[in-house]
């Protein structure tokens, strides 16, 4: 744990309680026990702080085991494949014979699964509709287009360079030229 506050507000261990959907005491444990650490600040009093929710968010769920769901509204889960709570596919019976309970459980198995993947869907759905979800491909041609224009950009430095300084540019543009051309090299062959 830090000593002091950064200048940004930590939250009070209640108002994160507040934010996670648990009771005060159950965060006040978690730091205690060590499950919230690295995001947990002191004030000048020695008074424990959240200085990072996102850090204690993560802190949280990797240090945590959830024996009941939280109180409150459902919040999205960060990873929803593993949010999901699906129970084990039963165990056939021995003689092969359909058992009640296990093609019940099956059924329960299968509508859980189906259930955790239209809640996949409908995140999905909603971090399109919010904005905070883009298409890999558009993405990989914006970047793909702002690099040449970047590199076009960098290649004409050498002529400006001639343009602007005629005394010096015998001597100065193939050097610059060459440096310009090694650096965009080695990017390009980093990926």
């Amino acid at each position: 744990m830090t000593d002091h506050v950064d200048s940004e507000q930590p939250l009070s261990l209640r108002a994160y309680a507040l934010r996670r959907g648990v009771s005060a005491e159950a965060v006040s444990k978690a730091v205690a026990a060590g499950r919230l650490d690295k995001s947990v600040a002191r004030d000048k009093n020695g008074a424990p702080k959240i200085a990072d929710p996102e850090l204690a968010d993560r802190e949280w769920a990797a240090n945590t085991r959830l024996a009941i769901p939280p109180p409150g509204p459902p919040r999205p889960a960060r990873n929803s494949v593993t949010a999901h709570r699906i129970p084990p596919t039963p165990e056939p019976r021995p003689d092969g014979l359909p058992d009640f309970n296990t093609s019940r459980a099956l059924r329960a198995a299968a509508g859980a699964r189906r259930e955790a993947a239209q809640a996949d869907l409908a995140e999905l759905e909603l971090a399109a509709k919010r904005g905070r979800l883009i298409d890999a491909d558009q993405a990989r041609a914006d970047v793909i287009a702002a690099y040449s224009v970047v590199k076009t950009r960098l290649l004409a430095v050498p002529s400006r360079v001639a343009q602007r300084l005629p005394h010096v540019a015998r001597a100065v543009v193939p050097v610059v030229d060459e440096l310009i051309r090694e650096a965009l090299e080695e990017l390009s062959a980093e990926g």
